[in-house]
């Protein structure tokens, strides 16, 4: 697994993000794909902050392909709220 941080390049802006993804491939040369793992628990009050713009910037502009939520035994609605940016 290959982790790259793009915060404070010139290519920390959602497009080109997605620029460079596109231009990326597997070492078998398949396309990359790009997923976003979010930790919550109990976080109602601040998940769709989290996620919203994920979904909105990365997502939307083809950088991110998918955004996974992993909902760690809340008792609050954090799991229904993390849900609802990625419904559209």
């Amino acid at each position: 697994m290959t982790i790259k941080t793009f915060l404070g390049s010139p290519t920390d802006g959602p497009q080109e993000l997605a620029a460079v993804k596109r231009a990326s491939t597997t070492p078998l040369g398949a396309l990359a794909r790009v997923s976003v793992v979010i930790p919550a628990r109990n976080c109602s009050r601040t998940i769709q902050g989290v996620v919203t713009p994920v979904v909105e910037d990365l997502v939307a502009a083809g950088a991110v392909d998918e955004v996974v939520v992993v909902d760690h035994d809340s008792v609050d609605d954090t799991a229904s709220l993390a849900a609802g940016p990625g419904r559209a």
